[in-house]
């Protein structure tokens, strides 16, 4: 599996490196921006990339569209400290196959960058949960409404 790296702190990018080379990954480049991720992906056309939310230049939603438009064949899985539904929603709706927060532990990591690279989409259970729990609140809002005020909106 042939990965790249984005995240703009070099301690986490150092430690995911190792962890993917021990574990018989490749890590075929690394980016600390969101337009270097772009840029490395289509050079080095990688089969994932890892990518964190919060980058300088260009944020990891737009990379992310980017990079599934522009890459065919590369997965996005996403790794960053956000936990909230409407972020996650956005990196999915850009095209991310995974997304996970940084309390992940490395095992889980790795399990999901084997799974996003078979085609799996993956969310922590987490994250799931809550995405669930919020589009349920979201519909219950909805069933609040008359058609006409549904249809305005």
């Amino acid at each position: 599996m042939r990965v790249l790296l984005a995240d703009d702190h070099q301690i986490l990018r150092d430690g995911v490196r190792k962890g993917l080379e021990s574990a018989g990954a490749t890590v075929v480049g690394e980016a600390d921006n969101g337009e270097e991720a772009v840029a490395l992906a289509k050079e080095t056309t990688p089969d994932i990339v890892l990518m964190d939310l919060s980058m300088p230049v260009l944020d990891g939603v737009a990379a992310t569209e980017r990079i599934t438009a522009e890459v065919p064949g590369t997965k996005v899985v996403v790794l960053t400290m956000h936990d909230d539904p409407d972020r996650t929603r956005a990196a999915l709706v850009a095209g991310a196959i995974g997304y996970l927060t940084k309390g992940t532990s490395f095992e889980d990591v790795y399990d999901t960058l084997e799974r996003a690279h078979a085609g799996e989409e993956v969310l922590s259970p987490k994250l799931a949960a809550t995405m669930l729990r919020t589009a349920d609140e979201e519909d219950s809002a909805k069933d609040l409404l008359s058609d006409r005020q549904r249809d305005i909106l």
